[in-house]
């Protein structure tokens, strides 16, 4: 069996991809329910009501506890992959538009180590957005991609 030779370069990215794209954005999102969860919507709502921020902010936050409050864990765990999914899905557009920028056009241009990401060496199909597939697989602690 062939050993895959991995890109120090491409390791980087990919692990600041994950890092900030998806593993921090989704353990706040999971810390977050679950301190809501764990306090009970009672003494939340009572937190908020004592907080002075106005209305028109106040009341989405306390919609959301109460929806985390009131799903069974089971729909809580539904939730959870729903939630990955989705920055699953804007990370793979993300690094599909990166895949299909065209520098001259756009005056983008992303760097990694003085190479451009296009330029670095990949495993998988050769794109940015199937390089994700790996990276999630070995750089998250939420495991692979979630469909």
């Amino acid at each position: 069996m062939e050993q895959i030779e991995y890109s120090q370069s491409t390791d980087k990215f990919g692990k600041t991809v994950v890092k900030y794209f998806r593993d921090e954005i989704f353990q706040t999102f999971i810390d977050e329910k679950e301190h809501i969860i764990n306090m009970g919507i009672d003494e939340f709502i009572r937190k908020m009501n004592s907080n002075t921020m106005v209305d028109e902010l106040k009341n989405p936050i306390i919609e959301k506890a109460e929806l985390f409050c009131t799903l069974t864990k089971e729909q809580n765990e539904i939730l959870d992959r729903l939630v990955l999914s989705l920055f699953d899905s804007v990370i793979f557009s993300v690094m599909r538009a990166l895949d299909e920028n065209d520098e001259e056009k756009t005056g983008i241009e992303l760097k990694v180590d003085e190479k451009n990401v296009r330029d670095l060496r990949l495993i998988g199909n050769g794109m940015l957005s199937g390089e994700i597939f790996d990276w999630f697989s070995r750089f998250s602690k939420f495991g692979q991609y979630q469909f």
